[in-house]
C-alpha cells in the first residue's frame, strides 16, 4: 500500500457516494470553520461592510457549487479547501495526474460560467 491515506478516502468517498445515491440531492452546506478563517486573523479582521461582503460571496460560491456536477464539487472541496495535491487527488480517484488536472481545470470553468 503506496498511500494508506488515498486508500482511506476513496474508502471514504464510496461510503458517501452509496450513501447520496439513496437520498435525494441536497445542497452543499460548506464547514464553517472555513467562513470562519477571517475571524479568527486579527490582523485581515474585517469591518462589518468586509464581512457582508464576504458572506455574500460565500452565499453565492455555495450557490454556483451547488450547480455543477457532484464531481466537480468534490475536485474543488479537495483541491480548494482541504489542500490535496493534484497528485493525492489522482490516487484517490485511482486517474492519471494530467486528467484531474484537466477535471479541475473544467471544474474551475464550470463553477466560473455559473457565478455569471
Amino acid at each position: 500500500m503506496d498511500n494508506p491515506k488515498a486508500l482511506l478516502y476513496q474508502i471514504a468517498r464510496n461510503l458517501v457516494v452509496d450513501y447520496y445515491r439513496k437520498k435525494p440531492r441536497r445542497e452543499l452546506i460548506i464547514d464553517q470553520e472555513k467562513e470562519k478563517i477571517f475571524e479568527n486573523i486579527p490582523s485581515l479582521e474585517p469591518d462589518l461592510g468586509q464581512k457582508a461582503v464576504l458572506a455574500s460571496d460565500l452565499t453565492q460560491i455555495r450557490k454556483a457549487l451547488n450547480q455543477i456536477k457532484p464531481e466537480y464539487q468534490e475536485l474543488l472541496i479537495w483541491r480548494h479547501l482541504d489542500d490535496f495535491s493534484v497528485k493525492e487527488i489522482a490516487q484517490i480517484l485511482e486517474k492519471p495526474e494530467p486528467t484531474i488536472r484537466v477535471q479541475l481545470y473544467r471544474a474551475l470553468e464550470a463553477l466560473r460560467k455559473t457565478l455569471k
